[in-house]
């Protein structure tokens, strides 16, 4: 079950973790050209950082940062990805998501890969940029598409690929989609920054179907596929204030204001 749960929670962290750059960054980005150009911080400035509390699935709670550490054109040849680390990695056991987001097109993000590092994890044989508490990496072809544009009660929907790669060496396929609903744009959510108003809110639904019966098995399904849901609350001056990204399992809340 833990590591059902910390899959699920990685696909849909990364997920939010770039709603938070497209609307943090969006806010000084001045006014679109009409031709996929957002202004100077679009995308985001290498440097770009904010600090959360997250919670994991027995209540145990951490810091974390959101970073952009690089304009990467290396790792996935032909395009250019944000290369974004979320979570603790500051001493020797590394908690949290390397991920490389699509953010050549105006409020359109795009996720392509991330890699994901548990405390508990050993080092990689394979498939790691780095090696300290690799658990797995997953890479999507095309990248999972999120649009930020629209009116309450507008739907969106994206469908990829994905392999993931374990740091046993072992690799498994799947599909993913998600449905995402803009729910308000007047909510407001506590946070540990304090209360947050004027917030807009989205739920999202997401599907991931696996393979075959063994990458089901591995975590913890016969066969088949899996749902899952959560909320997210975005402010246009702080970005991702507050998520429940896997309800009763996961949420992470803003924990000070966003900046370089």
């Amino acid at each position: 079950m833990r590591k059902k749960s910390s899959l699920l929670f990685a696909l849909i962290f990364t997920f939010i973790a770039g709603i938070f750059f497209t609307v943090s960054c969006d806010k000084d980005s001045g006014t679109n050209n009409g031709n996929g150009a957002g202004g100077t911080f679009w995308p985001p400035q290498v440097g770009f950082t904010a600090e959360y509390w997250i919670w994991d699935a027995a209540n145990d709670s951490f810091p974390g940062w959101a970073t952009v550490i690089e304009q990467d054109g290396q790792t996935f040849p032909g395009k250019t990805y944000t290369k974004i680390q979320v979570g603790d990695f500051s001493g020797n056991q590394k908690h949290g998501f390397i991920i490389w987001l699509d953010m050549s097109t105006y409020r359109k993000i795009g996720y392509k890969a991330s890699e994901v590092y548990y405390p508990s994890q050993g080092a990689a044989k394979t498939g790691s940029t780095s090696t300290e508490g690799f658990f797995f990496k997953e890479v999507l072809d095309p990248p999972l598409y999120i649009i930020f544009d629209g009116q309450v009660g507008q739907r969106f929907t994206s469908t990829s690929s994905m392999v993931m790669t374990f740091n046993d060496g072992s690799t498994e396929s799947s599909t993913i989609s998600v449905e995402s609903t803009l729910k308000s744009l007047l909510a407001s959510v506590e946070t540990p920054m304090g209360n947050i108003t004027q917030a807009i809110k989205v739920a999202s639904d997401f599907t991931l179907t696996y393979a075959d019966s063994s990458a089901a098995k591995r975590i913890g399904k016969v066969t088949g596929s899996d749902t899952f849901s959560g909320e997210y609350y975005f402010h246009k001056e702080y970005g991702l204030a507050w998520a429940d990204m896997i309800p009763g399992f996961m949420k992470m809340a803003i924990k000070s204001e966003p900046g370089n």
